[in-house]
């Protein structure tokens, strides 16, 4: 570990094979290196790693997360998968998504996939909550607009 007290930055290496482990409750952050930003209370990584809480895994390549406010941001590479309430799984794939840990809601705002039982969504603007399988997506929101202009 590596700590520069002028940036407030802790950098920690993990072993060859292993990983470094954050952990805020019942949220878990894991890459071979994970960056820790005392002054703005954010984590990070950007040589690949996941977070895990309760219900889903995000995998990417650069990652950060925020205990303060339980917000996650990734990029490049995205994967989520996840266990809805109803005990469904659905996976996502994008290139950017924010995610928050309590409210459980993802936004892409890239070209995105929701694979899930009742079939895929792909969206470029959306929002998906995990907790219960619901996306609403931008192209959905002018559609209806569309229909009933009120």
């Amino acid at each position: 570990m590596e700590y520069s007290g002028s940036q407030e930055l802790a950098t920690i290496w993990a072993e060859s094979g292993r990983v470094v482990t954050l952990r805020n409750r019942d949220v878990t952050l894991m890459a071979p290196v994970v960056n820790y930003s005392m002054q703005y209370e954010l984590g990070y990584y950007d040589e690949g790693g996941t977070l895990i809480d309760s219900n889903n895994r995000l995998t990417s390549q650069y990652g950060e997360y925020a205990p303060p406010t339980k917000d996650a941001n990734f990029y490049d590479d995205v994967r989520m998968v996840g266990v809805s309430n109803q005990g469904d799984t659905v996976r996502v794939f994008s290139s950017v998504l924010q995610y928050n840990t309590v409210s459980r809601v993802a936004e892409l705002t890239a070209p995105s996939t929701i694979v899930g039982k009742d079939g895929d969504i792909i969206t470029s603007n959306g929002v998906f909550n995990t907790a219960d399988n619901t996306a609403k997506t931008n192209e959905e929101i002018i559609e209806r607009y569309r229909k009933n202009p009120s």
